[in-house]
């Protein structure tokens, strides 16, 4: 699957592409990472709030 991402302030692409090199992936691993590990967060929520497995 591909996702396209347009319009990203330049200040926001710069900063993603520090934390991958800080955390030794590339730019494309960071924003894989950040995404899963958010949706992650969401689906607890659910499960804590609502008793709900998504």
């Amino acid at each position: 699957m591909t996702i396209i991402l347009d319009d990203i302030k330049p200040e926001i692409l710069e900063e993603l592409q520090n934390q991958a090199t800080y955390h030794g992936r590339t730019l494309i691993e960071e924003i894989k990472f950040i995404l899963t590990n958010e949706v992650k967060k969401i689906e607890l929520i659910f499960v804590i709030m609502l008793g709900v497995n998504l």
